[in-house]
C-alpha cells in the first residue's frame, strides 16, 4: 500500500483506481517531490493516452460514430409539392395561351364571315334591284 500511498497513513483507504493516479511511480526509494513531478508527467503521459481509451469519461472521443444528417421527414412530399405546382402553373397558362388563341382565331373567323355577310348583302341588293328592273320592264310589256 505504501506503493499507492506514499507517505500518508494507511487507515483502510479504498482503492481508487482511474487514470489520474500515478500506478507505480510511488516507490519508498524515492522522495515525495520527486514523486509529485513524476506524477504530474505521467499524468499528461496518461491523458494522451486517456483520449483513445473509450471506457474513461469526461474525455472526447475522436473515433466516435458520425452522427447521420438530421433530414426533414416532408422533404420528398415537399419536392414532389414543388413539381407538381410548377406543372400546373406551366398548363395553367398554357390553357390561357390557347384561350387567348382560340379567341383570336375566332375574332379573325367573324371578321372573315362579317365580310362574307356584306358581301352577299351587296349582291342580294343587287339581285334585288336587277329583279325590280325587271318587273318594270315585265310590266311594260
Amino acid at each position: 500500500m505504501d506503493k499507492f500511498l506514499g507517505e500518508k497513513p494507511n487507515i483502510k483507504p479504498p482503492t481508487i483506481i482511474n487514470f489520474e493516479n500515478p500506478y507505480g511511480k510511488n516507490d519508498a526509494s524515492t522522495p515525495r517531490s520527486q514523486t509529485d513531478t513524476d506524477a504530474a508527467t505521467s499524468l499528461t503521459e496518461r491523458s494522451d493516452e486517456a483520449e483513445d481509451d473509450p471506457f474513461l469519461s469526461g474525455t472526447r472521443h475522436t473515433k466516435a460514430k458520425k452522427k447521420a444528417p438530421v433530414r426533414d421527414r416532408h422533404e420528398g412530399v415537399n419536392l414532389m409539392l414543388d413539381a407538381f405546382k410548377d406543372k400546373w402553373d406551366d398548363d395553367r397558362e398554357a390553357l390561357e395561351e390557347s384561350k387567348k388563341e382560340d379567341r383570336e382565331a375566332r375574332k379573325e373567323d367573324r371578321e372573315v364571315h362579317e365580310k362574307i355577310l356584306e358581301a352577299m348583302k351587296q349582291h342580294q341588293q343587287v339581285v334585288q334591284e336587277a329583279v325590280d328592273v325587271l318587273k318594270i320592264i315585265a310590266k311594260k310589256l
